[in-house]
């Protein structure tokens, strides 16, 4: 049973300009809000988010509202144990101390990290804190590692903050317009 309050976005891209070889590569990339991982149903329960992710075979997975240590959700690394479960490499970003843990955006890749950093976005209106995740990952068959970008945007009617957000994203990625990148 899927059991998650938001919507996953699955999507799949060909790489083709930016092939090593003849062949484009094709990544399946996933969009997840697990809500700490828990489901409409109330219960926390990251082998389902599990699950969920790994019937759909991604590639790539954006994750957000995810804990770590957070005692709300059992004081798991919800980002290591995910990455364990799906057997994929994680990395986190932090945005928020919450309950002596903390709170965040993650990444998992089936393809090796070669690094990353956790950028905090604006905050306007004392919102929730909110930041993305910058990556490079190693794909098979591309020229050059790819360039991914992963973040929650705040859901507030006023979009100021949406447009400060998205700005400051397009600033950190500028000098970079002549890579392949994915946000």
């Amino acid at each position: 049973m899927f059991a998650s309050r938001c919507l996953s976005l699955l999507f799949v891209v060909a790489l083709a300009p930016f092939a090593a070889g003849d062949e484009p590569v094709r990544l399946r990339l996933l969009s997840y809000n697990i809500h700490h991982a828990e489901g409409v149903d109330g219960k926390l329960d990251l082998q389902r988010i599990a699950n969920v992710i790994r019937s759909v075979k991604p590639d790539l997975v954006a994750l957000q509202e995810v804990d770590m240590h957070v005692p709300r959700s059992g004081s798991v690394d919800q980002p290591t144990e995910l990455a364990r479960l799906t057997e994929m490499n994680s990395i986190f970003g932090a945005n928020i101390t919450l309950q002596g843990g903390q709170y965040g955006n993650a990444l998992l890749s089936r393809f090796p990290i070669l690094n990353n950093e956790n950028h905090r976005l604006p905050n306007i209106d004392d919102g929730e804190q909110r930041g993305f995740i910058q990556a490079e990952i190693k794909i098979p068959g591309l020229r050059e590692p790819l360039l991914i970008i992963a973040t929650h945007f705040d859901h507030r009617r006023d979009e100021r903050e949406r447009v400060a957000s998205a700005d400051a994203i397009n600033q950190s990625v500028s000098g970079q317009s002549k890579r392949l990148a994915l946000l």
